[in-house]
């Protein structure tokens, strides 16, 4: 039994050996102080321990903590913290006007000076050169070894959130020993002012903006800065007028009265920048049509409005013709602030002629006609090469350009056709005396832009069909005769056939079958025969005095095209002689 108490002994022995220390960091001592001297000739506000009364938002304060540590080394934190509510609730001190007390550098200690002891020898421990600490950055955090102690001095100052008539605990939050706490009062003899400013201030454009602003009591001094803390003085007094700005931006005023001063109010600068252009360019605009539409850029809103030089209230216009002579038109739009941009433009509208050769057309391959472009007095250019106003054509594609006085062109195109003659290479005839005695059906053969049929029978009976029928009535020999036709003339075909009601129908001098085109004839007229073997030996034109004007020897050819340009319009006899007989036809030349 002895022995397991022994061994039991030991072991408690072994563990109270082999146990970690915990760091015991606690704030031992502390003492106001002016700020009126370097880190060892300023002066004190009070004893060691003592709390005080701040009277002043503006003055500049400096404390000055003993920290102890016990048990392990330990850290003394870089920031220094507030509370006013008996502790708690805690606020770390930094460079920030946000809250009630900031810290603040000054020209009588630096930071990150060194400390000497100056709060004497009595916690005990080995005295280890604290900081001056004024800054955020660099950080003075410190790390203390066991039974050692250091002074740590904080230079702050009250901000404008500074609560009056407040008792305030200071303490570094690195501790985790309860110590002792800084303390101080204010009681600020002078009224934290009142101020009074509009939400913002615009401008039209880039510029200066007159600030204004009221504080109470009337006499506190009012500033204007560039941020909410710290930040550039842009001006000093009720009215101030501002720096240039281009853009929105936000500033930020503060009254003071004695060394009691305001929070910042901010305030909004709006910079209104409304542009405006004419869509159009200055100059000469040659127009369609009689007007030219205006437009304007950017497009605004209805919020907006607009005035034109014309009086109209439209984000748009139409300007009329000017004929050579310059106008000037201008606008203006007007934001719902009222912010007024302006623009201008010189016009000179001129028409453009109106040139219409008329629609497509088709006219007779010989044929001719006028075009037109109009606009007399202008200067033209066809693409033929002509400068003339009109111009005499045949088929063909052709266009112009009409340019007028006002140095403004335009042009039109047409594509005449040429219509095909009339044409037919023969007819068919069919006796049907199955059907009725002397009964014959006629058809033409390769008919080509036939508008029209006219049939002669030879026995004084016509018929307008393109396929016909006729019946004879007597037997006998009948010349029958096709004219087909269109708008550009007629084209006879001639066939002498026998009709014998009783035995059938057969084809008279079959082999001198001619025919004759165009009719009436222009400057050519064409001779051929249809049948196969048949040559045109010879031919005469003969005029209805009977005198011979146009005789053609040694042909020899089954078609034949003799030029009559040079005969008179009128009726003619034509006499051909082939190798298998001889025609006498009539013609007629209408040019």
């Amino acid at each position: 039994m002895k022995r397991i108490l022994i061994l039991l002994l030991l072991l408690c022995i072994a563990c109270i050996a082999f146990a970690t220390p915990s760091p015991a960091l606690k704030q031992s001592k502390y003492r106001w102080r002016n700020n009126n001297g370097n880190e060892t000739t300023a002066t004190w506000k009070a004893a060691e321990n003592t709390a005080i009364t701040l009277t002043s938002m503006s003055e500049i304060i400096r404390f000055r903590g003993e920290y102890y540590c016990t048990g392990a080394a330990s850290d003394i934190g870089h920031y220094l913290s507030y509370s006013k509510n008996g502790g708690t609730t805690w606020t770390q001190i930094s460079e920030s006007a946000a809250n009630d007390f900031m810290m603040v550098t000054t020209t009588e200690v630096a930071h990150g000076a060194a400390t000497t002891n100056q709060l004497g020898t009595s916690t005990g421990g080995t005295y280890v050169a604290g900081k001056v600490i004024s800054q955020n950055t660099p950080s003075m955090l410190l790390n203390l070894a066991v039974s050692s102690r250091a002074e740590m001095e904080w230079v702050i100052k009250p901000t404008s959130s500074v609560q009056n008539n407040t008792t305030y605990l200071f303490e570094n939050r690195s501790i985790n020993t309860l110590g002792v706490q800084g303390q101080l009062t204010t009681n600020f003899a002078c009224a934290v002012p009142t101020i009074t400013v509009v939400p913002g201030f615009r401008r039209c454009g880039s510029g200066t903006l007159q600030l204004s602003a009221t504080a109470s009591p009337a006499s506190s001094t009012i500033t204007w800065w560039t941020a909410a803390t710290g930040g550039t003085n842009i001006g000093t007094g009720a009215t101030t007028t501002s720096p240039v700005y281009t853009a929105n931006t936000t500033v930020y005023v503060q009254a003071q009265n004695s060394t009691c001063v305001s929070a910042r109010t901010a305030v909004e600068l709006t910079i209104e920048q409304v542009s405006l252009a004419i869509d159009n360019a200055d100059g000469s605009h040659c127009l369609d049509g009689n007007m030219l539409e205006l437009t304007t850029s950017p497009a605004y809103p209805n919020t907006y409005t607009y005035l034109w030089s014309t009086n109209a209230t439209t984000p748009a216009i139409n300007a009329g013709l000017s004929n050579g002579t310059a106008v000037t038109y201008w606008v203006q739009v007007t934001s719902p602030s009222g912010c007024v941009k302006r623009d201008t433009v010189n016009l000179t509208l001129n028409p453009k002629p109106k040139v219409d050769l008329g629609s497509d057309t088709i006219i007779c391959p010989n044929a001719l006609m006028t075009l037109d472009a109009d606009n007399t007095g202008a200067t033209y250019l066809w693409n033929t090469g002509a400068q003339t106003q009109t111009l005499e054509v045949g088929p063909g594609t052709y266009s112009v350009q009409v340019t007028n006085m006002y140095d403004c062109s335009n042009g039109d195109e047409i594509v005449i056709d040429a219509i095909e003659a009339a044409a037919v290479s023969g007819f068919t005839f069919v006796p049907r005396f199955d059907i009725e005695p002397g009964r014959v059906d006629f058809a033409p053969l390769n008919n080509v832009a036939v508008d029209s049929y006219l049939w002669d029978f030879g026995d004084g009976n016509t018929s307008t069909m393109m396929h016909a029928q006729h019946t004879y009535n007597t037997t006998g020999i009948y010349e029958v005769k096709l004219t087909v036709s269109n708008s550009c003339g007629s084209m006879d075909t001639i066939l002498k056939i026998h009709v014998d009601r009783f035995t059938g129908i057969s084809l008279v001098d079959e082999q001198v079958a001619i025919n004759m085109y165009p009719v009436p004839a222009q400057s050519k007229l064409t001779v051929e025969s249809p049948a196969a073997g048949v040559y045109i030996q010879s031919l005469s034109i003969i005029n209805t005095a009977g005198r011979e004007m146009i005789v053609t020897h040694e042909i020899n050819k089954p078609q034949y095209v003799q030029d009559i340009s040079t005969l008179a319009n009128g009726h003619y006899m034509v006499h051909i002689k082939t190798n298998k007989g001889e025609r006498v036809m009539k013609i007629s030349i209408l040019k």
